[in-house]
């Protein structure tokens, strides 16, 4: 940028003035065709590394596929189960290495881990002249009378759609869990260029073997999971005596409460007066009280609003009864 800026300055061409010189523009269509080279191998090398990717997706993809379609999954898992014990007796005990130098414990541990059965790995691998190959088979053999036992207790049908459930399953995690292995590889695989190394080929390198351990634990995982089922049933004497399942008791009607009933309240004869539209005690009424009382109910009640009702309980309001007395009489 100081380059050209000086060029410019040399040329006399000012900041609001359009570029016409040769110079100026052979410089900047060389610089344009630097730039869209350099985008295009950085698109390229992009490309390169998604190959990489869709090339394992695919393979992946066409399997679950074929899984899916498929009604019954037993030879797969068949296969897997196999692979796991043969990856176990070759690991544990090399072909080029002596009876001594076996790690018999370990086979065992591993069986009890993976396949949930207990052998005796360590009196086969004592006698005399015995090969892993045929202890291979001897593990082969105890656990399918294990894994048909499991099948007989589930059923035929039931263990097939058990199968092909988990085998999806893990699948999908494992292939998860891959992709974010290799999100994390390819963000950090340019520094390899700092040992002198194409971090293309590193990545394609360490892209297969992480590929290669997906499929060993898909492997590892479905068949553990599968020799780990176990079904329970209960004793038919328990069975029999279960009890029937008790109906829920139906909820009783609530209760409807009497509709509450205004104090009774001795009738009276009453005559209403046009004037002042008041309800009159009838004087020859036996039942009324006496005057004495009536003035000292008067009297205690002076304090009543006229609007509340009468303290004497007949439901009225006080000016319509003592208060209207108490009034006439004053």
């Amino acid at each position: 940028a100081e380059r050209m800026d000086a060029v410019m300055r040399r040329l006399g061409i000012k900041e609001d003035e359009g570029i016409t010189h040769p110079w100026m523009n052979k410089a900047m269509e060389t610089s344009q065709r630097k730039i869209e080279q350099r985008n295009f191998e950085i698109r390229k090398n992009v490309l390169k590394y998604d190959d990489v990717i869709n090339d394992q997706r695919k393979a992946i993809f066409e399997q679950r596929m074929e899984f899916m379609r498929a009604d019954d999954v037993s030879d797969v898992i068949l296969e897997m189960r196999e692979h796991v014990i043969d990856a176990l007796v070759t690991r544990t005990m090399p072909e080029k290495a002596y009876a001594e130098q076996w790690d018999v414990q370990g086979l065992r541990e591993a069986m009890r881990n993976e396949f949930a059965i207990d052998l005796p790995v360590d009196e086969w691998a004592a006698e005399e002249g015995v090969a892993n190959k045929e202890i291979a088979q001897r593990i082969r053999d105890a656990v399918e009378k294990v894994y048909e036992a499991i099948t007989a207790a589930v059923g035929a049908e039931q263990m097939h759609r058990i199968e092909k459930q988990i085998l999806l399953q893990v699948l999908d995690m494992r292939w998860r869990e891959h992709l974010q292995m290799i999100d994390q590889l390819r963000s950090v695989i340019h520094l390899r260029s700092y040992g002198q190394r194409d971090p293309l080929n590193e990545f394609k390198s360490e892209a297969f073997n992480l590929f290669h351990n997906l499929l060993e634990e898909l492997r590892a995982t479905v068949t553990r999971s599968l020799m780990h089922i176990r079904v329970q049933q209960a004793p038919p004497e328990q069975a029999q005596q279960r009890p029937a399942p008790a109906q829920m008791p139906q909820r009783p009607a609530p209760a409807q409460m009497p509709a509450p009933q205004p104090p009774q309240v001795p009738a009276h004869e009453t005559h209403l007066d046009p004037d002042t539209g008041i309800n009159e005690m009838d004087p020859d009424d036996k039942s009324q009280p006496p005057g004495p009382e009536l003035q000292q109910a008067e009297d205690d009640w002076s304090n009543t609003p006229r609007n509340s009702p009468c303290p004497c309980g007949s439901g009225k309001k006080y000016k319509h009864c003592h208060g209207a007395l108490s009034t006439q009489r004053a």
